[in-house]
């Protein structure tokens, strides 16, 4: 199969690489300037002749193409321009996606026609989508009568009988059948081994060299690798898929990676810094991940929790490294904490002692050198420790933002912390509006009329909730007490509410100092 040539600036290079790594999974070759331009090449001539050459044109517009006064990537369109004017308009060949919300350029194609014109793949808005979309268009299309589909029922009944050592599974496309082999009780693999046969040809060219550093990598530090055609030839897979494949045909892509371990390993893992309190880890499940002769990987990322711990061996210098990682989607606070809390060790100086969680046997001590792990703010520190005194006070659960943090969020929560401390917080009023029912209403009427001052002592009551990153935190009855206050509202209509209206209703009133404007909140349920 030809190659699919992809069309991109470099500010794009991110997405173009996960675009080319989809792309290959599903067994498309693509050409990427950075991959398949020889060392010495003239660049130019080999890209003219990469886009004349292959079998699709995959041009990648974004938001950062719009802004571009000028890149290559618009002789690129040139070039495939003319080469599209010339191919039959009922066959698809140039393929426009969107790696971001922006506009494709309406440059003419002929006919009447301008790019915008072709239907394009919105990538942005679903990878997986999108890459299944350019996958049907760009492999080719295998004749019904030769496909697996037709062969399904006969595949199923043959693949639990394949093998007395190994469990089969598959996944059809149009173009290809792959097939997955599993242990089918622990061992099988030492004692009945898979034999493969084939030859691997490296040539000495960018790709070429990159594989054979893929593999050296795979030796050394049990790095996964894929290898594509054209570098396999001559494989032969054992008789049992055989059984179900028929002859080998032409392989497209073969994995190899070292055999992860599926059975956990418990440990218990205690840090104890130069300076500050220890920190522990109960009850991690460690997997195998890696294994070469120079390095081993043992993760815990199969585990439900959301510390991620990363252990790295390296054999030939008798030496360990601890590396985690913590995604604070869908964590409240108290866990955010302790992830800033784990940083926050790791950075010291100290040791690491890593213990088997049944019978407590030391597996592993390691040293921690000063400056590996950056600190972690103390401001965000501070702030989080707030906040868990805030939801630990509160039986609510604070969940941590996905949005950014403002200003307004750092003053309600020190306010609540506050008032959680010493039960009142003061201020200062301009004005005061609260609604009274018509028993309130009479009350303060006869208050009024009692006095000879205009102004009046005032305290009310009311219910108040404050709002801590999205968590309505309720803080329970408020008694608020104003030194003086005037009534706004004529007295008369104070007198006619109370003489007309039921219980049920209420009366809007307005307040505004006199003299002093120091007003004192009292919160009933946390008193000192």
């Amino acid at each position: 199969m030809r190659h699919v040539f992809i069309s991109y600036i470099r500010e794009n290079s991110s997405e173009v690489q996960r675009l080319c790594s989809g792309l290959t999974q599903h067994g498309v070759e693509v050409w990427l300037d950075r991959n398949d331009i020889a060392v010495g090449a003239r660049w130019k001539q080999a890209i003219r002749r990469a886009i004349r050459e292959g079998a699709f044109f995959v041009a990648c517009f974004s938001k950062q193409y719009n802004e571009r006064e000028k890149t290559f990537m618009n002789e690129e369109l040139t070039i495939a321009m003319e080469e599209l004017r010339q191919r039959p308009t009922d066959k698809t060949w140039f393929i426009p996606i969107k790696l971001s919300e922006c506009e494709i350029p309406d440059r003419d194609i002929g006919a009447g026609e301008t790019l915008q014109d072709l239907q394009y793949v919105e990538l942005y808005k679903g990878w997986e989508d999108g890459i299944r979309r350019i996958v049907e268009v760009t492999l080719p299309q295998v004749p019904a009568e030769k496909t697996p589909q037709r062969n399904i029922k006969e595949l199923q009944e043959i693949l639990g009988s394949a093998s007395p050592y190994y469990d089969l599974s598959s996944q059809i496309s149009p173009s290809m059948v792959e097939i997955k082999v599993t242990e089918k009780y622990p061992g099988a693999s030492r004692d009945h081994p898979i034999t493969l046969s084939g030859k691997l040809i490296l040539p000495d060219s960018p790709r070429g060299r990159k594989v054979r550093g893929d593999l050296e990598a795979l030796h050394k530090w049990g790095t996964p690798v894929e290898i594509r055609k054209p570098y396999i030839t001559g494989f032969e897979p054992p008789d049992f898929i055989t059984r179900i494949t028929g002859p080998p045909g032409e392989l497209s892509m073969l994995r190899l990676q070292p055999k992860a371990s599926k059975e956990p390993l418990p440990v218990r893992i205690d840090i104890v810094p130069s300076e500050g309190g220890p920190y522990s880890l109960e009850c991690v499940e460690l997997i195998r991940q890696r294994v070469g002769t120079e390095e081993v990987l043992l993760t815990s990322e199969g585990q439900n929790i959301p510390i991620k711990i990363r252990l790295t061996l390296n054999i030939a210098a008798k030496t360990a490294r601890i590396d985690f990682q913590c995604s604070f989607e869908n964590l409240n606070v108290k866990q955010v904490l302790d992830c800033l809390r784990l940083q926050d060790v790791l950075s010291k100086d100290g040791t690491i002692f890593i213990s088997k969680t049944v019978d407590g046997l030391e597996l592993l001590k390691l040293p921690i050198t000063e400056g590996q792990i950056a600190p972690p703010s103390e401001d965000w520190i501070g702030l989080l420790e707030d906040l868990v005194f805030i939801q630990t006070r509160t039986h609510c659960q604070v969940w941590f933002p996905s949005r950014k943090i403002a200003a307004e969020d750092l003053n309600t929560v020190a306010k609540v912390k506050r008032i959680l401390t010493t039960g009142q917080t003061e201020g200062t009023w301009d004005s005061f509006t609260v609604s009274l029912y018509k028993k309130g209403v009479e009350n303060l009427l006869n208050r009024i009329e009692n006095t000879s001052d205009q102004a009046i002592p005032l305290v009310l009551e009311i219910q108040e909730t404050e709002r801590v990153l999205g968590t309505e935190i309720p803080l329970g009855p408020v008694r608020i007490c104003m030194e003086q206050a005037i009534l706004e509202n004529e007295m008369e209509e104070l007198r006619r509410f109370s003489r007309t209206t039921s219980e049920k209703d209420s009366l809007q009133l307005r307040f505004r100092p006199h003299g002093s404007n120091h007003v004192v909140m009292s919160y009933v349920n946390w008193q000192v």
